[in-house]
């Protein structure tokens, strides 16, 4: 079976073919017109179960549902559509779903178990017609419905329902379409554009599902190969038939890695390697997600074929975006090609997340809400009365009164001696006191009945074996729990024998011996990767009624008890001190039990804190013939350490009883830690003053013991312990027992104290948030992100300091107007301890950065090592960072000299950087800097396809090479953000632009040999959409600070921003694809100025135009984001075709050009689709004489660009280059005013810079 659709670009495009509204467009602009690029988009859909409305998602409201799908999907079709980038209709979206899509939800098991009348849809499927899906492939969920229900379904749904490997009876007939085609009209094109879908169901449904529910009619359903089916259709679909240009493959089984990192070889991963001509695949599996994967196989002609996939993790919450470009295509009969990217396709995958922020569709919501209200008559029915809050959240980490009820349930009805369950949901919560079906029914969301299965002790610990794999991973939806027997996982790198003391009571499980075990359907029957091959006995019983039954019978009371059968090795991996205990462990300072248990929320008993207080610091244990305590018997294992620790000063104050298992309080570790420390002179010395500062900080300092107070005052003032927020004060707890996590922690900050050094590059004092997470379409920076990032993790690490590479003062009309004010006020608010600048802050002008380095506020060091002549800089800074001396060198990049007019630099004088740079560090070195930090407006890249010790490239690679004695450099400049390691042990980290992300190391520091014990690099998006549990308080209130500091300014700076400088009539489109009028604009505004033969403007310098209207002082600033100067060269005629054909070959968009014209077929190979080149002189063409030298202008920052990031012939072809002082942005400006003033708007009529060869 197979089924065609056919799709139009747009309803304009309908009417323009009708009805000749092109009619009148001369040939020759046909042509230049035709379609030569088309974008497109597919997004997809999985795991919504059911949900049409936003539901609770980890403990949070408002998330997920078909209802926020409708208003992502309208946005992107919206986006695409209008999208002219490439040519002028714009492009096209496809929607599908692809599967486990009915069940698991209220409203898919309501409707789902309800009769419907004829006419009435099953609200789920109304949704989805709503939204107007292309296509659906069936998931597993699909064959958990009743297949009278199933068809129902289909039938009611205004779109297909695919299928290729399942098929009916014993003839195998299809069940449905295999295949869908859809077929899209592109305008000027003269063959249709084909995709040819085809779905693949987990062919593992038919281990669990219920038998019951796979058939049709009479007739047994079964499976067809699954990779010969993808094979069939893909090779068939492009090759004979129909003909599609792209197939898509829709699958509900996933891609999965082996603990090495290699991919699990599954159906699907075997399907990607062996069917070459998938070019995309749309899958799922729970909770594992890929946002992005493109694999090359080799093709039988040798050529290299890449399919791009895309994973969703089936939570209803995570969308998945497919956009790539086509390319026309030179063969006869085939309309595109994939657009390649140096020799790659054009195409990536992200996700996008239902989040909060997402406005569910009100359409959608307004028809539901009759058949919502349906539903609460089911669900908002009380079935009992919970003890104790119970909460899912954590249900597959830790014993919990989920997994105790199924498993207490499943034991009754079968009789079973044990029983197995996994944890369906971690959203749900029963609160304390009345609970309603619907509370329960979110705890138990799949409709799965009770198995009874016979296994050998040996399968048991099998299964378990499996399970400790999955634990604390993506794949934990298939993690299980077992009652009836005590057993522990081991999960920790390496381990061989992950499952340990199984045991009935007192005896060890047999495993020889058989037990009976009951269970779920889906277990049983091998979900999730359990192979039993046991006999298997089915019962009658749904195991959520057996729940509602067992619940009545007890009174209608759910019990809160827990056997606590079971537990994790190690124990701590969800614990708030699981960093310090880590740390403890691997330098074996603590260890655990003997199965591997470290109990961090047991109290420490004295015994246990006198070795790590000793052991700490590397103190020796001491054994002499008769020790302090006469209660410790030198046979004592603790002898040595109790004695050890006395002979280092500890536990003074007792008397001649130690009490070896008496729980050790707050303040006798507080006060012992100053004697591991060897603080003990220091401690005694504090004065008077510090002592009442003590007091005044913790509310409960007067509750110390005497011979304690000193010594925990000494600790809070140099941060080696801290105390207890409480109700906004502090308090210290001396006489409460310690916990080992906290003892761990306060052990772990003492030897090994955490020192976080964040960095910003390129902010441009962006306070308004315009960049997205290009993984999962999150907004990131502006000052809401910036502020909550640098404010959870100052929360997180005491010890901290913020720096910024440069980049900050330029860039948006927030920064620069007024010079920069605002960036510095903006700086102070953040709290940032030293910056630099950066070479486009000198844009400001030489007197500008002068002024602004000397108001910055003291608390901010300005750095400058190797720059003369700006007042208020200094070359480096010795940060003391409680104990721990940072050093921190600052510098600037000495291209700013030819980047800025001599003249503008008003006598600042930029010198070569290592040389300054390694003198600083030698300086910090000799006044004891213990961290070296160098802050660089250096620029520097990843190359293509390589890791990033192997690709780290630029002017930052080549002067890391140079230093000698930094541990981490962040940059700025750079085109993109990236982590690089060095050779000589050096972290480079460029923070990319806009404050879009913060440059983070953790830098674990060894205070006893003071060096660095360990350096971790990372990038931390600066998401500004942090839900509430994701915001520390102190960050809240820091972030509320910044706030009121940006309000404040933007109020202040509104008028000016929003000033009305001049109007146009034609507006200033802005298309980097194509001659576009903004373009024009640039070029031709400045060409007198110039007085150049040829101007060039990179498209991708600017990334908006300005609407026919009024023109603002911010509509400038978003054209041009960053000023620049004009240089001027020259170019042999030669040479000029290179550059035209960079303009229509290149990666970067066209080249905005005057003065230069020529002939070009697009749909040739780049490299060779330029034909002819004309010089354009009072509007007279005349052909490139290639003998003849040019003069050339273009940006200074094209010319000066990285190789790989611009149009390089430009820098490779130019000579004779010079600066020509005149400035893009400036003169824009002035150029405008000059018209306002004459009462002229600001219009600009399209040039042809080139035409489409016919």
């Amino acid at each position: 079976m197979k089924a065609s659709i056919k799709k139009s670009l747009s309803v304009f495009t309908i009417l323009a073919l009708c009805f000749g509204i092109f009619s009148f467009i001369p040939v020759s602009i046909v042509n230049a017109e035709a379609v030569e690029y088309l974008p497109f988009s597919i997004v997809f859909t999985a795991g919504m179960h059911g949900n049409v409305k936003p539901f609770d998602y980890k403990g949070q409201p408002n998330f997920g549902g078909f209802a926020k799908a409708k208003t992502k999907i309208d946005e992107v079709r919206k986006q695409v559509l209008e999208d002219r980038t490439w040519w002028q209709y714009g492009g096209n979206t496809m929607v599908l779903d692809i599967g486990n899509t009915i069940m698991g939800s209220q409203t898919g098991w309501f409707f789902a178990n309800t009769k419907l009348s004829e006419n009435q849809k099953h609200p789920t499927i109304e949704a989805m017609n709503a939204i107007k899906y292309d296509a659906m492939s069936y998931g597993a969920g699909e064959f958990s419905l009743q297949p009278a229900v199933r068809e129902q379904l289909h039938t009611q749904s205004s779109f297909k329902w695919i299928n290729a490997n399942v098929v009916v009876g014993k003839d195998r007939s299809k069940l449905t379409d295999e295949y869908q085609m859809m077929v899209y009209k592109i305008p000027t094109a003269a063959h249709p554009l084909r995709f040819g879908l085809v779905g693949l169901t987990n062919p593992a449904v038919f281990n669990w599902e219920d038998p019951n529910n796979l058939t049709l009619g009479s007739s047994k359903l079964a499976l067809d190969d699954y990779i010969e089916k993808a094979r069939e259709h893909a090779e068939s679909l492009k090759e004979t038939g129909e003909k599609a240009d792209f197939i898509v493959v829709m699958t509900d089984l996933g891609l999965q890695k082996n603990p090495d990192g290699t991919w699990k070889d599954n159906e699907l991963y075997q399907m990607i390697r062996e069917v070459t001509h998938v070019d995309f695949v749309c899958s799922s599996a729970p909770g594992q997600s890929i946002q992005q994967e493109i694999f090359t196989v080799p093709e039988p002609s040798g050529k290299i074929h890449e399919t791009l996939v895309c994973q969703l993790p089936e939570d209803g919450v995570t969308m998945g975006r497919m956009d790539f470009v086509f390319e026309k295509c030179t063969c006869p009969v085939k309309p595109f090609v994939f657009r390649k990217v140096n020799g790659r396709r054009d195409m990536k995958s992200r996700f996008m997340v239902l989040d909060q922020s997402v406005t569910p569709d009100k359409d959608i919501m307004d028809k539901f809400r009759p058949q919502d209200s349906l539903l609460k008559t089911k669900f908002d029915v009380r079935v009992g009365e919970s003890k104790c809050e119970i909460s899912s959240t954590n249900a597959r980490r830790t014993d919990n009164p989920i997994a105790e009820l199924a498993c207490n349930v499943m034991m009754k009805e079968t009789g079973a001696q044990f029983a197995i369950t996994d944890i369906w949901s971690t959203t749900a919560t029963i609160k304390k006191g009345s609970f309603t079906f619907g509370e329960l029914f979110n705890l138990f969301p799949k409709d799965s009945k009770i198995y009874k299965m016979t296994l050998t002790g040996q399968q048991l610990e099998n299964a378990f074996s499996h399970a400790a794999t999955l634990y604390h991973t993506e794949a934990d939806t298939n993690f299980i729990i077992g009652k009836g027997f005590n057993y522990y996982l081991d999960i920790r790198p390496g381990t061989t024998d992950r499952v340990g003391y199984m045991m009935i009571g007192n005896s060890p499980i047999d495993p020889k011996k058989t037990y009976t075990v009951a269970t779920n359907s889906y277990i049983a029957l091998g979900q999730g990767g359990y192979k039993f091959e046991a006999k298997l006995e089915p019962t009658r019983k749904k195991l959520l009624d057996a729940i509602q039954n067992y619940i009545k019978g007890n009174d209608g009371q759910l019990s809160c008890n827990t056997t606590r059968n079971w537990f994790v090795v190690p124990d701590y991996i969800d614990h708030w001190a699981n960093e310090y205990i880590d740390i403890l462990i691997s330098k074996k300072i603590v260890s655990g039990d003997k199965y591997g248990r470290y109990n961090p929320d047991a109290n420490m008993t004295r015994a246990e804190a006198s070795k790590i207080l000793l052991s700490i610091y590397d103190l020796s244990p001491s054994s002499p013939v008769k020790g302090k305590f006469k209660d410790v018997p030198k046979s004592h294992w603790a002898y040595g350490f109790v004695e050890g620790g006395v002979k280092a000063g500890m536990w003074g104050w007792m008397g001649d009883t130690f009490g070896l298992n008496a729980n050790v309080t707050r303040e006798e570790v507080f006060t012992n830690i100053i004697f591991s420390v060897g603080a003990k002179v220091q401690a005694e010395a504090i004065s008077a003053t510090d002592v009442a500062q003590f007091e005044a900080n913790f509310a409960d300092a007067s509750t110390c013991s005497p011979w304690a107070k000193k010594y925990i005052a000494y600790g809070t003032k140099v941060g080696i312990v801290g105390g207890i927020a409480k109700d906004g004060k502090l308090y210290v707890n001396p006489k409460a027992n310690i916990k080992r996590g906290e003892v761990a922690t306060i052990m772990a900050k003492a030897r090994f104290p955490m020192v976080a050094v964040m960095a910003t590059s390129d902010v441009r004092t962006e306070i308004d948030s315009t960049r997205v997470d290009p993984t999962n379409d999150r907004k990131v920076g502006g000052w809401d992100g910036l502020a909550y990032t640098v404010g959870n993790i100052r929360a997180l690490y005491d010890k901290n300091v913020l720096l910024d590479a440069g980049g900050m003062i330029s860039g948006t009309a927030w920064a620069e107007l007024g010079g920069g004010k605002m960036a510095t006020g903006f700086m102070n608010a953040l709290g940032y301890d030293a910056i630099t600048f950066g070479i486009r802050d000198f844009y400001l002008g030489g007197e500008t950065i002068k002024a602004r380095a000397k108001e910055m506020p003291q608390n901010i060091a300005v750095l400058a090592a190797n720059a003369e002549g700006i007042d208020g800089t200094k070359k480096s800074a010795l940060k003391n960072i409680s104990g721990i001396k940072v050093g921190i060198v600052g510098a600037i990049d000495p291209e700013t000299n030819t980047y800025i007019c001599d003249g503008d630099l008003a006598g600042i004088k930029i010198n070569q950087v290592a040389q300054s740079v390694n003198a600083e560090i030698k300086a910090l070195k000799s006044q004891g800097a213990e961290i070296v930090v160098v802050i660089a407006s250096v620029s520097g890249y990843i190359e293509l396809g390589k890791s990033a010790k192997e690709g780290f490239k630029g002017p930052a690679a080549q002067l890391a090479g140079q230093l000698s004695g930094a541990n981490i450099m962040f940059v700025s400049g750079a085109p993109m953000s990236f982590v690089a390691p060095t050779n000589s042990g050096m972290w480079v980290i460029s923070s990319g632009f806009g404050g879009s992300s913060l440059g983070f190391a953790k830098v674990r520091f060894d205070a006893k040999n003071r060096s660095i014990d360990a350096i971790d690099p990372s990038l931390n998006y600066t998401y500004n959409d942090l839900l509430g549990s994701e915001i520390r308080p102190t960050a809240t209130t820091f972030a509320n600070t910044v706030k009121t500091f940006v309000e404040g300014q933007k109020s202040a700076m509104k008028a000016d921003v929003d000033r009305v400088i001049g109007r146009t009539e034609t507006g200033l489109d802005f298309n980097d694809s194509n001659e576009s009028l903004l373009g024009d604009f640039i070029t031709e505004h400045v060409s007198d100025k110039l007085g150049v033969d040829i101007i060039v403007f990179p498209s991708d310098h600017t990334k908006k135009g300005i609407a026919p209207g009024s023109i603002t002082v911010k509509d400038v600033y978003q054209i041009v984001p960053i000023d620049d100067t004009w240089v001027k060269g020259k170019v042999a005629g030669s040479k000029i075709k290179e550059i035209c054909e960079s303009s229509v070959s290149g990666e970067r968009g066209v080249l905005q050009l005057w003065g230069l014209s020529f002939v070009f077929t697009r749909s040739k190979d780049p490299g060779n689709r330029v034909s002819e080149a004309y010089i354009v002189k009072n509007d007279e063409t005349i052909p490139v004489d290639t003998s003849k030298t040019y003069t050339i202008a273009m940006p200074s920052r094209e010319y000066h660009t990285l190789q790989g990031f611009g149009h390089e012939v430009l820098r490779n072809v130019t000579t004779d280059v010079n600066s020509s002082c005149i400035y893009l942005r400036k003169t824009i400006f002035e150029y405008i005013k000059k018209l306002t003033e004459a009462g002229q708007p600001v219009n600009q009529a399209k040039r042809k810079f080139g035409f489409v060869e016919p």
